[in-house]
């Protein structure tokens, strides 16, 4: 990159910073134009549309790169049609010198120059006049093309096989549907009738610090949907006696027990085994499953779809802002009780299909690299 011209985005392109329309003309009605606030509404491909805006006071066009200059900053998309941009955007119109798709890949490298741009107190930003001193590479426009291909190329494939993974966990929802439908057919048994439920070990770093022991332990950040993310696993000084209550064993359930959104509140992934011994926080609620009855792979997927999120979001119902469960609420969910073969049907079924997804992801990693080092070869 340092042979080639460096230049200022104002140079290369059109900048227009969006401004939000009056409350009152945005809907969810789908009247109108598609209405984007800020990286919210990006997925993986297009913007996602929440909104729509009949009076909009900025737009963007198709294939204009939009890019979130409100925090956090530096989210990325391309628009795919005409669209209101509310002020947390701004939209990038290049110019016939540059290729659209080369600046989408040289501003996703930009993400912390753009953050460190940010100015405000409470609530950073970065101004219209920051964005267009922002400097970017200007190879020859064939070069930008070039290089705007195989990257897109290397995207596009990744983009299929993260597609494939999306795929086989709608199989497996769509399965448990077909084998199980709403569960009104099976005899309803309250949780702690067929597994135990306990809490974990809290964290008090004075009382903790003068003990000698210490073993991995499982935080809430360690626990998503039907994942564990255990790239960052901390250790927690304990007491001999505490190891009963907070030993993890392979296949428990983890219930996340707090949570400031209602959508997050409860999020449940199943125990892998992969750090033994290991311990967990009072912030997850652990339920072993009684396994001769409930097959805790059944019950993840359970707890997962519809009718078992609806029970956990009812229990975790605040006024207080944080949503709560606790070890009495989660023994006071209900779970329909299909015949243990059934369940252990489905179950091999999800083995499966995560060994499918395991192997697709692997394929994902492995393409991630070449990216990388495509990007590094070509702006680094």
């Amino acid at each position: 990159m340092s042979k080639w011209k460096m230049v200022r985005l104002i140079d290369v392109c059109d900048l227009n910073m969006g401004q939000s329309p009056d409350s009152s003309s945005y809907n969810q009605k789908a009247i109108g134009m598609p209405f984007y606030q800020g990286n919210a509404d990006f997925g993986e491909i297009h913007p996602q549309v929440r909104f729509y805006c009949d009076s909009p006071v900025k737009t963007a066009h198709a294939d204009d790169i939009l890019l979130s200059v409100r925090a956090p900053i530096g989210a990325i998309n391309i628009a795919k049609e005409t669209c209101c941009i509310g002020r947390g955007l701004a939209a990038i119109t290049v110019k016939a010198c540059m290729d659209m798709k080369f600046l989408y890949h040289v501003l996703l490298l930009k993400n912390t120059e753009l953050n460190a741009k940010g100015t405000g107190s409470t609530f950073k930003a970065i101004t219209k006049q920051s964005l267009s001193d922002l400097r970017v590479p200007y190879p020859p426009l064939d070069i930008q093309k070039k290089i705007s291909s195989i990257l897109d190329s290397a995207t596009e494939h990744i983009g299929l096989r993260k597609q494939r993974i999306v795929e086989l966990d709608n199989l497996i929802k769509s399965r448990f549907v077909e084998m199980f439908g709403d569960g009104c057919s099976f005899k309803p048994m309250q949780l702690s009738d067929i597994a135990l439920i306990a809490g974990g070990l809290t964290k008090n770093e004075n009382k903790r610090k003068h003990y000698e022991t210490k073993m991995p332990y499982l935080r809430v950040a360690n626990v998503f949907f039907n994942q564990l993310d255990l790239s960052e696993v901390f250790d927690l000084p304990i007491e001999p006696n505490e190891l009963e209550k907070g030993l993890l064993h392979k296949d428990d359930l983890l219930f996340v027990e707090g949570n400031g959104s209602i959508e997050q509140i409860g999020r449940v992934a199943i125990w892998n085994g992969k750090i033994d011994p290991c311990v967990h926080q009072n912030h997850l609620i652990r339920v072993r499953c009684d396994q001769s009855r409930l097959n805790p792979i059944y019950a993840l997927h359970y707890f997962m779809l519809p009718d078992g999120r609806k029970q956990i979001m009812i229990k975790a119902v605040s006024t207080s802002g944080l949503h709560t469960l606790s070890v009495s609420k989660i023994e006071n969910l209900i779970v329909p009780l299909p015949a243990l073969d059934l369940q252990n049907c489905f179950a091999a079924f999800v083995l499966s299909a995560d060994k499918s997804k395991f192997y697709t992801q692997k394929t994902i990693d492995e393409s991630q690299l070449l990216f990388n080092s495509l990007m590094s070869r070509y702006f680094n």
